[in-house]
């Protein structure tokens, strides 16, 4: 099993002596650069030190044991009661038992003696960080399980396998709640950070929630309140919280509704309200475009429906790629006039059906044409880019469009890069991106051309693989293959092998760990 790599931050570090030649050669034998090592500050007593920690943090602090105002003691009490996750290095000039005792009290992960050297200092340095990796893996571990308990409850309460007092004997805290609401968003770059940097903004304003991430660029989240009047608030923090980005963005506020009513109808109107994203500017998409009610068409939209298959397969027949890309452009005029999220799917849905009747028994065909309609739609927000995808994949196989040498080249080593580092959860097209020094919509138009699928797919189709490789071992936990694959939330996780198998993935494991021995 692969084992995840280290966290890619910068780790801040504070040097204290009241020795001031000292304390310079301590910031200058520090190896900054190996280390992954941020000086923030030098100070020349404890008390400087637990003023910057008033209003900032570090990770790893060297003191000397004995300085004026706050001594390195004192200094490395006040840590270990204030910034337990703080590692602390102290350094003496006094080879002195009771000294070394003392700081036993408080946890202090290492004790130097004067003078010490550049490969003594950087390798106690070295024994933090690899401390501070593993304390921050057990909280993400933690935290990443605690999600997936509560998020699994939550489901089947929506699915009505566990009625709602299980909910409340579970989570207390959700006792008073009297109403709920979904409110759904759509990122164009990979989503999962967003979804746990908006959870905690929400949960730092003490409002109950809970985030599920429902594909790589859509998440929701459930919110639970005591009354009405929250419900202003909810919105306000979302709204700030996403128009600080720089990304397209799109919401979806769901209406508030009664705890006790059915979830499940709520629900599914929360992910599908951003498909208006299509029809509309970026920003809010008002909580009544989507109704409650019927989602079947118009019967002059169901009989242009009917019109999309035969002409298309007469096209794709004939290789007339000519003609095949103006009735393509025809459609999705049409589809912009009627601005209709149903005709749009159910249209998308017939290309690729007709797609599949002509394709799906040549050796080369990868996606699904149904699977791959469905991640489109979820995966775009231009009708434009949409239309672009149809028209590659159509021409592609009647064979009217090669890809160029130099794009065969950059996908390969796409390609490369994924399969070396697609274990970290910190992987996405935008730091890819930056590692090939190229634009985001240039770089994915490449891959798809060549590929027939988009990066984001790729990287879902590697990852799973992957797992389902670990999970015939019968050797690992969920959660463990989870993290093994770059999945930090075992329940989007899951959702997804689910989705990509149709097993879950223990069901995975128990029916292919037997055959796998």
């Amino acid at each position: 099993m692969k084992q995840m790599n280290m966290e890619q931050t910068k780790y801040k570090i504070i040097v204290a002596d009241d020795e001031y030649y000292i304390r310079r050669k301590l910031t200058k034998i520090i190896d900054y650069e190996g280390l992954g090592l941020e000086l923030a500050g030098d100070f020349e007593n404890g008390r400087e030190v637990i003023d910057y920690f008033s209003k900032d943090q570090a990770d790893i602090v060297l003191l000397d044991i004995r300085m004026p105002k706050v001594s390195g003691l004192d200094t490395a009490e006040f840590l270990h009661r204030s910034f337990p996750n703080t590692k602390v290095i102290i350094l003496s000039g006094f080879n002195d038992f009771e000294y070394a005792q003392k700081t036993l009290r408080y946890h202090v992960f290492d004790y130097l003696l004067k003078p010490v050297d550049a490969d003594t200092l950087n390798s106690a340095i070295r024994g933090c960080i690899s401390a501070i990796n593993k304390r921050r893996l057990e909280i993400r571990q933690l935290d990443s399980l605690a999600h997936y308990e509560k998020s699994m409850l939550l489901n089947q309460v929506l699915r009505k396998k566990e009625p709602l007092h299980a909910l409340a004997a579970a989570y207390p805290q959700l006792m008073s709640a009297n109403y709920s609401m979904f409110y759904s968003f759509f990122i164009d770059v990979e989503c999962s950070r967003a979804a746990k940097d908006l959870y905690t903004v929400l949960t730092g304003q003490k409002i109950e929630c809970e985030y599920f991430i429902e594909s790589d660029h859509i998440f929701y989240i459930q919110f639970f309140l005591e009354d009405d009047i929250a419900e202003p608030l909810c919105q306000y923090h979302c709204k700030k919280f996403f128009h600080g980005m720089a990304n397209r963005f799109y919401y979806y506020f769901g209406v508030l509704f009664d705890v006790q009513t059915d979830w499940d109808t709520r629900r599914r109107q929360a992910p599908g309200g951003l498909d208006n994203r299509y029809f509309s500017a970026a920003g809010n998409l008002s909580s009544c475009t989507v109704s409650p009610g019927s989602s079947s068409l118009p019967e002059h939209q169901m009989s242009g429906i009917d019109a999309i298959r035969h002409p298309l397969l007469q096209r794709l027949n004939a290789s007339d790629s000519e003609g095949f890309c103006a009735f393509i452009t025809e459609l999705f005029q049409t589809i912009a006039q009627r601005k209709s999220v149903e005709y749009f799917h159910l249209a998308v849905m017939e290309v690729f059906a007709a797609f599949s009747v002509k394709y799906s028994s040549q050796k080369n065909y990868r996606p699904l044409p149904r699977d791959y309609a469905q991640s489109v739609i979820a995966e775009e927000y231009r009708l434009e880019e949409v239309q672009s995808v149809i028209i590659h994949y159509g021409l592609d196989y009647m064979k009217n469009t090669e890809a160029v040498p130099s794009d065969i080249r950059l996908s390969k080593n796409i390609i490369q890069y994924l399969m070396e580092h697609y274990q970290e959860p910190d992987l996405t097209v935008t730091s890819l991106a930056a590692c090939f020094q190229l634009n985001v919509s240039y770089m994915g138009s490449v891959f798809k051309k060549v590929n027939h699928t988009s990066i984001l797919q790729f990287l879902t189709t590697l990852r799973m693989t992957e797992a389902k490789n670990l999970l015939k071992t019968g050797q690992y936990k969920v959660t463990e293959v989870a993290e093994a694959v770059g999945y930090t939330d075992v329940f989007y996780f899951s959702k997804r092998f689910k989705a990509f198998c149709g097993h879950s993935p223990k069901e995975y494991m128990l029916e292919n760990a037997a055959e796998y021995y």
